[in-house]
């Protein structure tokens, strides 16, 4: 393996890996991981330690996959930390994609990264054996894609979501014993993965981040849907400008926002205070209050930022409960947003820039070898374009599905 600092952008790198081979007197190429320093700082300084890991095919000639970390920005929007091109998404690979993500950005542990992921085997192995104790979350739309082939029924569907969005214990134990009441067997199923990889229950509030799906990532690779169809250097610099050009948006857009708070959290608050009329408010002290709903009574406290519904202490953002106290108290809810939500932490996460990338011609040469192009695995049958779909997944965005419903021939 060997590293070079890229050009124009000090403490950006890209780590290749070579092969040997004894039939060739050239060096191989077989790997590639590209940070550029916008994204190290971005995340680092900025985002929510929220990481997705994810792969996904490429379409060139030259086959193998793109992995990719996708943190959460501060609006809520997806955030590209880093990329690799591997030969498979195995376990080899996918430790040495995790050991360079631990080189450039810290350990999950002295830093307190948490990992959200599709439920691969290989990632599942690697964070275990390399990083023990680490927060790992599952993306629980991918365990229900799983839970549906064997419990198709809607209320289980129903029942699932609500044990997995439980902010509250009691509220997860309450809805599982009713998951056992109706579907045993689904409740067996779900049993047998532990709560803390997919229950929001049990995420700890120092994130501020109760995602309970990795669909970022999936967004991100939709993103560079184009580019993933093109040689390996093409295909990294069309990403670059991708990338590039979407931090300069972010940019000019974060200055046209009036308030201190983001616009999606700004939206969150009114749709809360939507509400109010539900529930009473009784002041205790200044900023503690007791707020009692049609069924169930909670406690809040604006100077801990918190609520006895566990919600505002996950997320930061005031709880409908919160909106009522401190509106009862004729105080602003935006006042108590965490400052990991505000404008000025935006602009952090984009204030670093991606240079523009000379001609080829003018790149430095780095005195190795050449490389010859990566081993090629062709394999059987016509090359697919468009990712196979699950047996129950829509087919068209937008569009109803035909799956259940009789189909008739035109003609008789």
């Amino acid at each position: 393996m060997f590293t070079e600092e890229i050009a124009d952008h000090p403490g950006s790198v890209a780590f290749i890996v070579i092969e040997k081979s004894q039939l060739c007197k050239r060096p191989i190429f077989k790997r590639m991981f590209v940070m550029f320093t916008a994204q190290k700082e971005g995340f680092v300084n900025a985002c929510r330690p929220v990481i997705g890991l994810d792969a996904c095919h490429l379409k060139g000639i030259m086959g193998g996959q793109l992995m990719s970390t996708i943190g959460r920005d501060v609006n809520n929007q997806m955030f590209p930390i880093a990329m690799a091109l591997v030969e498979s998404e195995c376990k080899d690979s996918s430790g040495w994609f995790l050991d360079n993500l631990s080189d450039a950005i810290g350990t999950p542990l002295e830093r307190g990264w948490v990992f959200l992921s599709d439920r691969q085997k290989e990632l599942i192995d690697c964070i275990e054996n390399k990083y023990p104790g680490v927060e790992h979350q599952f993306c629980v739309r991918h365990m229900y894609a799983n839970f549906k082939l064997k419990f198709k029924d809607k209320h289980l569907r129903d029942l699932m979501w609500a044990v997995a969005r439980a902010y509250l214990p009691s509220h997860y134990e309450s809805k599982m014993r009713e998951l056992q009441i109706v579907a045993p067997e689904a409740h067996a199923w779900l049993s047998s993965i532990p709560a803390n990889l997919w229950a929001r229950h049990t995420f700890s509030p120092r994130t501020k981040c109760d995602l309970l799906s990795n669909n970022i990532c999936e967004s991100f690779n939709q993103y560079i849907k184009d580019a993933r169809k093109e040689p390996i250097l093409t295909m990294f610099e069309a990403i670059r400008r991708q990338i590039m050009c979407k931090f300069q948006e972010k940019r000019d857009w974060i200055q046209k926002v009036k308030s201190h708070i983001c616009p999606r959290i700004c939206q969150k608050i009114e749709e809360r205070k939507k509400q109010l009329a539900q529930f009473d408010a009784l002041v205790s002290t200044r900023e503690v209050y007791e707020v009692t709903g049609i069924v169930r009574t909670f406690v809040v406290n604006a100077v801990q930022r918190s609520c006895t519904c566990n919600e505002w202490d996950m997320t930061g953002i005031p709880c409908v409960h919160g909106c009522v106290g401190l509106v009862q108290d004729s105080k602003s809810p935006y006042a108590y947003v965490d400052n990991c939500d505000s404008v000025e932490t935006y602009k952090k996460a984009y204030a670093g820039v991606i240079m523009p990338m000379p001609d080829q011609a003018n790149w430095v040469n780095t005195c190795n070898d050449s490389l010859l192009p990566p081993r090629r695995k062709i394999a059987l049958g016509r090359p697919k374009k468009v990712r196979r779909k699950a047996p129950l997944e829509d087919l068209h965005v937008g569009k109803l599905s035909k799956v259940g419903l009789p189909i008739h021939c035109s003609h008789c």
